[in-house]
């Protein structure tokens, strides 16, 4: 059965061609995602921009079971970061939520039997465990890049 939910993220020019952004949370409704959104736009950093900065991406996670309370779930977010020598940048990937911690390792496995970046950095590879309904996400505000 599939649950929807609400990432919240922010994202802004460093520079011309480096944006920055980051996760300030995963919601169980759009009503908590907004309020998130209002509650940061105030902070340090987050200040300096207008709220078209802000963005909130529905997505859903297939459970094997029915979930009556969505605040009460923890998803498992599998990450993926590597330093290239190429260019000298640190990228960094999101390879999607999952709602059991065997469903995402089972997702890295195939990742890194069938994707480029999962063969060359098998190691790589990350499971968060993201609470629903966190509004603790970067409550402080940030400092900007330069």
């Amino acid at each position: 059965m599939i649950k929807y939910f609400y990432l919240v993220e922010f994202e802004y020019f460093v520079k011309d061609d480096y944006k920055s952004y980051f996760n300030l949370g995963v919601f169980s409704n759009l009503k908590l995602a907004k309020e998130k959104i209002n509650m940061s736009a105030g902070l340090v950093g987050f200040n300096q921009y207008s709220l078209d900065n802000f963005k909130i991406i529905k997505f859903g996670v297939n459970f094997d079971i029915d979930i009556k309370n969505k605040s009460n779930v923890i998803l498992y977010w599998v990450t993926h970061e590597y330093d290239s020598t190429s260019d000298g940048f640190t990228y960094w990937n999101v390879f999607g939520y999952f709602s059991t911690i065997e469903k995402a390792k089972k997702h890295i496995e195939y990742l890194q039997n069938h994707s480029r970046v999962g063969k060359k950095y098998p190691d790589n590879f990350e499971i968060i465990e993201v609470k629903i309904d966190n509004f603790n996400a970067w409550s402080e505000g940030f400092e900007k890049l330069d």
